[in-house]
């Protein structure tokens, strides 16, 4: 087996030499099956037999998911040829290099090379913030690479080291003082962005750069090459499945609301804490477990746990076994249970939170969000609408946003046209496109669906996506009715800008006084 160093490992090893119980392991993946160690171990606490995973079933009170991450693997990716060089290595096989204890003894021999490089080039942003590939910054590149810069500097103090980057990003202060120790130590610092790796002469490399400040491009020569790397999610694919946990569009798991609850995940007494929830290092990781412990600690003092009443049901006779409540929900709290015509959908009550997502996209009315019914949306809009409806504008407002905003422009005393009726809902993903019909066919003038601003601030995940999903597909519905779909207007308003609903209730009130 090859570690990252390149070095060989026997497939029976030890972690780390500090690894802690000081216990070997075997590879399954790389071992032949010969059977001495058998034998040899005086516990006889090798069993070769034992095949696929051990399944333990436990009852507990809360989980932690901590799985971490996994560093960017140039195979497969633009990166990949590359790689494939013999003098370029990633930041993680030059950490391993580093290592006193590693296989080379300390001293940067990558790929069998007999002498230590004396001109060498850092690549930034590789797997990172990329148009084509994982957007987001893995924040930890930039200070390992500036490390690891250092550690070369001291190690080989006459060699050449330049950084190729498009951003610095030391947004600590500590990682602040390593930009600042590697300028004053000599390290070489290139705005570019890499446009070509090849071979050179003599077994040396050629790196071929656009300067985005001097417009020009560069062309340099050095012995080795290392790719910062940056931080992917890890392999959680089964626990994603057992856990019933979202994840990102990057993949990783996806914490309950970035500012009010960026420990907990959407389901109740499992929470985040490491890389598994976003690129961090480690102090930031220590510091999220500890939060996560807290959490635990004043969740665990309790003997139970009071669900909210306002949750959702479905009504098994109306049910027709579709399956959009079960595709819809945030938080995977239905179920489907039967088959063919005895199909159904079944809400999990512990892990439904009373978004009513679900009930805004069953075409059925099968099922019921408890204290935002069907019959009682339907009963606000004709009340509502009941004299001179083409003058209203009527507004569904999420209960956690839009509606906080339109409280705050009220006590801030922010004037806006008294023509608004609004509609409370749980969160716009309640809001099903009946609703938005039946209001046109008792003649609204205007029709306001708000809710909190997206990606990531919505308390359900994703229910304003699915809200705005819906109203996209409305559109040409409307317009086949003869109502023009502009009267239809979609709007993120959060609990802080009241100035924002005021002036989206102006410009709608003063559409319809244009109309008249």
């Amino acid at each position: 087996d090859r570690e990252p160093g390149r070095g060989l490992r026997a497939a029976i090893y030890r972690p780390s030499p500090t690894a802690f119980p000081a216990r070997y392991v075997v590879d399954g993946l790389h071992c032949n099956r010969c059977g001495l160690c058998v034998p040899a171990c005086p516990h006889q606490a090798i069993v070769l037999e034992a095949e696929g995973e051990i399944e333990h079933s436990l009852k507990v009170g809360s989980i932690v998911v901590a799985t971490g991450f996994a560093p960017f693997t140039p195979a497969g990716s633009r990166y990949e040829a590359w790689a494939a060089l013999p003098r370029v290595i990633t930041t993680v096989t030059l950490e391993r290099l580093l290592d006193p204890q590693g296989p080379t003894g300390g001293r940067v021999l990558a790929n069998g090379a007999t002498a230590e490089p004396q001109d060498i080039a850092f690549v930034l942003c590789v797997g990172s913030r990329e148009a084509e590939g994982n957007r987001y910054c893995s924040r930890v590149c930039c200070p390992t690479a500036l490390k690891q810069a250092l550690e070369l500097k001291g190690l080989l103090p006459q060699a050449r080291i330049r950084i190729y980057y498009r951003d610095i990003r030391t947004v600590k202060k500590e990682w602040e003082a390593l930009y600042t120790q590697a300028r004053e130590a000599g390290i070489g610092f290139m705005r570019a962005k890499v446009r070509d790796i090849r071979p050179g002469e003599a077994g040396s490399l050629v790196i071929e750069a656009d300067q985005e400040l001097g417009q020009w491009v560069s062309r340099d020569r050095v012995d080795l090459i290392v790719l910062a790397v940056g931080m992917t999610p890890g392999d959680g694919a089964t626990l994603r499945e057992v856990l019933k946990l979202p994840v990102g569009p990057d993949g990783f798991f996806m914490e309950s609301h970035p500012k009010l609850r960026p420990l907990e995940t959407v389901l109740d007494g499992i929470f985040l804490a490491g890389a598994c929830q976003g690129p961090k290092d480690l102090a930031e990781s220590i510091t999220q477990g500890s939060g996560a412990a807290g959490k635990i600690l004043a969740l665990m003092a309790h003997d139970t746990i009071t669900l909210d009443g306002l949750i959702c049901e479905v009504d098994q006779e109306l049910c027709i076994g579709c399956q959009s409540c079960y595709q819809e929900c945030p938080f995977q709290a239905v179920e489907i249970v039967g088959k063919g015509k005895t199909r159904k959908a079944r809400i999990i009550e512990a892990a439904c939170k009373g978004c009513g997502v679900c009930a805004g996209a069953c075409p059925s009315g099968a099922v019921i969000a408890r204290g935002f019914t069907d019959e009682m949306i339907l009963a606000q809009i004709d009340e509502a609408l009941a004299a001179n409806p083409e003058e209203k504008i009527l507004a569904f407002c999420c209960n956690w946003c839009s509606y906080a905003g339109a409280d705050f422009a009220g006590v801030s005393r922010l004037q806006y046209p008294p023509a608004v009726r609004i509609i409370r809902t749980m969160c716009s993903g309640r809001v099903h496109p009946k609703f938005i019909l039946h209001a046109f066919a008792r003649g609204a003038g205007q029709v306001l669906v708000s809710g909190c601003h997206p990606p990531g601030e919505c308390h359900y995940v994703s229910g304003n996506l699915r809200a705005q999903a819906r109203i996209e597909k409305l559109a040409p519905k409307l317009a086949k009715e003869g109502i023009d779909p502009a009267r239809l207007r979609l709007e993120w308003i959060s609990a802080t800008e009241g100035k924002n609903f005021q002036q989206v209730i102006r410009e709608m009130a003063e559409e319809i006084e244009g109309k008249k």
